[in-house]
């Protein structure tokens, strides 16, 4: 391994060809795959109450803010995962034969070695200190910056956990406002559409909002064709499989279409009575 990592370390610095450009690439595609991985220690503290947030009955239970997180984090794991095996694929297609690293991790690893060489080399021109020192001074540095930058991380999920539950709770108040009841994670499913608008960075509550609006529209269209496709006569609205009392005539619906929550508590009505008009 010791020789494969100096093949490498002598490859990325002699040369100033196409191939260290595409390394840079890599490195760089390789951190942004790192950065979007979701660490357990988000769902531990998702599963503690904040002491921040007002205590009221519809606050959501330690149990539903941890549904909510095993959900969303299965679905970017299984997309991480599946990014960082197209980077392994590709990790061993460039550096395979010739430096046997076939994996983002081994590319990694010989990339670490080969800066840490290099900073104790410089480490020495600039003291004149030996190598074991020079690597005394490395260690130092390097455990000082690990840990400004555990605390920068630390408190950086602090901040995106609070913003989570409070994004949670925003729906949870929606949904209920909008259905006359609590959300059921057992039997209301959220749309696997839901959960790629949230991974892209959109509020749980209106990632919901527009895909019920994007359904609505989809069974206005539906509803359209249905009437072209109609051959019967329009007739009385009884005879159309709608009660005078479920009537919704075209006006009122022009009239109320604006009013979201009016729309979805009649959408079944709506659509038999476009039937109609």
């Amino acid at each position: 391994m010791e020789n494969t990592v100096n093949a490498v370390a002598e490859e990325v610095v002699t040369s100033q060809n196409e191939q260290v450009e595409t390394t840079e690439v890599k490195a760089e595609q390789v951190e942004n795959v790192k950065s979007e991985v979701v660490t357990d220690t988000q769902v531990e503290a998702e599963n503690q109450p904040s002491k921040d947030t007002a205590v009221s009955k519809d606050v959501q239970t330690p149990e539903e803010n941890a549904k909510f997180a095993e959900i969303r984090r299965k679905y970017e794991a299984d997309k991480v995962e599946a990014e960082a095996k197209a980077q392994d694929a590709l990790i061993a297609k460039m550096y395979g034969e010739s430096h046997g690293i076939k994996t983002v991790a081994e590319y990694e690893e010989a990339m670490a070695k080969q800066a840490e060489r290099a900073e104790i080399e410089r480490i020495q021109e600039e003291t004149n200190y030996s190598e074991e020192d020079a690597k005394e001074v490395l260690e130092a540095r390097r455990i000082r910056k690990e840990n400004e930058q555990a605390k920068l991380e630390a408190e950086s999920r602090q901040k995106q956990e609070e913003k989570e539950k409070q994004n949670n709770l925003e729906f949870l108040d929606f949904f209920k406002s909008e259905n006359g009841r609590e959300f059921d994670s057992e039997k209301d499913k959220l749309d696997v559409a839901i959960w790629q608008s949230v991974s892209n960075g959109t509020p749980l509550k209106y990632a919901y909002i527009e895909h019920e609006l994007k359904q609505l529209k989809l069974g206005s269209k539906v509803a359209d064709k249905n009437t072209i496709n109609s051959e019967s006569t329009i007739g009385s609205v009884k005879g159309d499989g709608v009660t005078d009392s479920d009537y919704i005539s075209e006006s009122l619906f022009d009239t109320k279409k604006s009013n979201q929550r009016w729309v979805m508590d009649n959408l079944d009505k709506i659509n038999k009575s476009r039937l109609t008009w």
